[in-house]
């Protein structure tokens, strides 16, 4: 598959993944400075100290220091949580688009074949190309699912505070708002990154049978393979352009209803 894939291209492409990531790791550092000075985890914890109290008699020495040790935990685990999500988002979509790539240098190969012999060759490389997103779908469709669902419970988060923000303050107003854009980034490009992959399978495929040059088996073998080889959300839904309004709607309406919710008098 690999001499199917232009190396300029590679390069050329990997530069707007580098530059995600670079953005990304300096979102997190400044999304972990603004845990730190806002003191967030230690409201948090400082809450929570006064229930501990009366049920913890036992741990009243260490009570004083119980927001610092949460604060100690926390915030490592939003640094490295932040890293990994945007590194595997990242290792996603740029192999979608390697295969993307592929993809379509076979199909521009198949338009210029005009002997069996190169059809043969092309037909093969399709099958390898469908097994290879199989397996792909196999080892990364959990993840995936779960990467999207983190991204929406995240997003709508951040959409809930701009709307019901806890502290009145441009800074935070800021921070709410590049924290929404990096989640909703991050969705679209792993929904989008799919969905075109699919799209590019699809047509290579569509391709290949119009060539009539196969055998009837052949083409069965082509048709099932292709229908296996969809990328999906933990084998649950095939990542199509339809999944990007329906997720984005169904964020909207949740919100809707919670803002009307907070709306009625008790």
């Amino acid at each position: 598959m690999q001499e199917l894939l232009p190396r300029y291209n590679v390069r050329k492409e990997a530069y707007p993944f580098i530059c995600l990531v670079v953005c990304c790791l300096i979102l997190t550092t400044a999304w972990t400075y603004e845990l730190v000075d806002f003191g967030y985890s230690r409201i948090r914890a400082e809450s929570c100290i006064p229930n501990m109290r009366s049920k913890l008699k036992f741990l009243d020495i260490l009570l004083p220091y119980y927001p610092f040790i949460a604060e100690a935990f926390e915030i490592p685990f939003h640094v490295i949580s932040g890293i990994t999500y945007s590194l595997f988002i990242n290792y996603y979509a740029f192999t979608c688009r390697k295969i993307q790539l592929i993809l379509r240098s076979l199909c521009t190969q198949l338009s210029k074949s005009s002997s069996l012999q190169d059809f043969r060759k092309c037909f093969a490389m399709n099958l390898e190309i469908l097994k290879y997103l199989k397996n792909f779908d196999e080892h990364l469709a959990f993840p995936a699912f779960l990467a999207v669902l983190l991204t929406m419970i995240n997003l709508f988060r951040s959409g809930y505070q701009l709307a019901f923000p806890p502290v009145v303050s441009t800074r935070y107003t800021f921070f709410s708002s590049a924290t929404a854009i990096f989640y909703l980034t991050f969705q679209l490009l792993i929904m989008i990154s799919a969905a075109v992959t699919n799209e590019a399978a699809s047509k290579s495929t569509s391709v290949i049978l119009d060539k009539k040059c196969s055998t009837r088996s052949e083409r069965a073998i082509l048709e099932k393979r292709l229908k296996e080889s969809n990328l999906t959300l933990w084998k649950i839904y095939v990542l199509d352009r339809s999944i990007i309004i329906s997720s984005i709607g169904t964020l909207l309406t949740y919100g809707i209803l919670l803002g009307t919710f907070g709306k009625v008098d008790p």
